[in-house]
């Protein structure tokens, strides 16, 4: 009998704690409040007046003996695709490619007029990072076996010409001559 009144008066002290520290437990006030933080955290853009299609193909296998690591965060300085349109203020890139890393990873990216669209991280494995934003896929086989890679990106622009460009490098082993190859690589820019 004393072990289940021991038992009784230890559930009734920890249910008093948990009650008493339920109020310093900051939740939400509303669901509306969730919403809006969510909301201002993102970007987003929109065409009004409908849109465009535009789409172009690497014919080949391109390869780059840039190192993004070794370099301090540099592409390649030929754009692995690259395309101009007209008329846009909100475009759309979807790339996709079959990439073969020579290192431990290779590294994207995408912009418009040289400027980095919406898609892109900083990259995490280096210390210090680089503060140029790329997407990236590791090699992690020591095979450096082709794999799909597909990445999405978006910029609000201004009305006017646009030179877009999908760029790339080998990362991180630090040594220049790992590099990159990659084969049908396609860039198809909505607008």
């Amino acid at each position: 009998m004393k072990t289940s009144k021991m038992f009784v008066s230890a559930v009734i002290s920890v249910a008093a704690m948990a009650f008493t520290m339920l109020p310093s437990v900051a939740l939400p006030a509303t669901s509306t409040t969730i919403a809006n933080s969510v909301a201002a955290e993102q970007i987003e853009c929109a065409n009004r007046a409908g849109g465009q299609f535009k789409a172009v193909a690497l014919e080949g296998t391109r390869t780059t003996t840039a190192e993004f690591a070794a370099s301090g965060g540099q592409l390649d300085p030929t754009p692995l695709l690259e395309t101009q349109i007209t008329g846009a203020e909100c475009v759309v890139v979807h790339f996709s490619a079959q990439a073969d890393p020579q290192d431990n990873f290779i590294v994207f990216q995408a912009s418009i007029d040289d400027v980095p669209m919406e898609g892109h991280a900083q990259f995490p494995y280096l210390t210090p990072a680089p503060t140029t934003p790329v997407v990236f896929d590791p090699e992690e086989t020591n095979l450096n076996v082709s794999r799909m890679v597909s990445y999405n990106f978006f910029a609000k622009v201004g009305r006017g010409t646009h030179t877009l460009r999908i760029r790339f490098a080998g990362c991180c082993s630090g040594s220049t001559g790992n590099g990159a190859v990659v084969r049908a690589a396609t860039m198809s820019v909505h607008y």
